[in-house]
C-alpha cells in the first residue's frame, strides 16, 4: 500500500480543532477582571496517512468591559493567553441576551492573533454561547 500524495487531497492537511474555555471574572461595576485557561485539540494529517493530535493547554489574564443595553448587553473581553508553544493575544466582542433570570444566550465574534516565535497568525471565528450567570 502507498499513500496518496498530500497535494492530491488538499483539505485533509488540517482536519479541525476544538477548544474549551473556562474563566474567573471578578466586577466592578461594569468593568471586570481575572483569569482563563483555554484547553486547545488540533487534529492534523500527518505524512504517513494517519491524523495526530496535539494538545496545548493555555492560561492568562482577562478583562472584560460591558455595556448595557435595553435587551441584553455587550460585551468587550481581551485576554493573554501563554502555553508552551507561544502566547496569543485574543479580543472577543460579544451581544448576549438575557432570557429570564437564570439564562443568557449570545452571539459574537473572537479574533485570536498568535504570537508563536518565528511564525504569527491571524484566526477569526464566529460563535454561539449559551451561558448560566450566577
Amino acid at each position: 500500500y502507498t499513500p496518496d500524495p498530500k497535494n492530491e487531497f488538499p483539505f485533509q492537511d488540517n482536519i479541525g480543532w476544538l477548544e474549551f474555555d473556562a474563566g474567573f471574572l471578578r466586577f466592578k461595576s461594569s468593568f471586570g477582571y481575572g483569569f482563563s485557561a483555554r484547553q486547545m485539540l488540533s487534529l492534523q494529517r500527518s505524512d504517513f496517512e494517519a491524523v495526530r493530535a496535539d494538545t496545548a493547554l493555555g492560561f492568562g489574564p482577562v478583562v472584560q468591559k460591558n455595556f448595557p443595553q435595553s435587551h441584553g448587553d455587550i460585551n468587550v473581553r481581551a485576554s493573554v493567553i501563554f502555553n508552551r508553544d507561544g502566547q496569543a493575544v485574543i479580543l472577543t466582542p460579544e451581544w448576549r441576551f438575557r432570557i429570564g433570570e437564570r439564562f443568557v444566550t449570545g452571539l459574537g465574534i473572537e479574533g485570536t492573533l498568535m504570537l508563536d516565535v518565528p511564525d504569527v497568525g491571524y484566526n477569526l471565528q464566529g460563535f454561539f454561547s449559551v451561558g448560566f450567570p450566577f
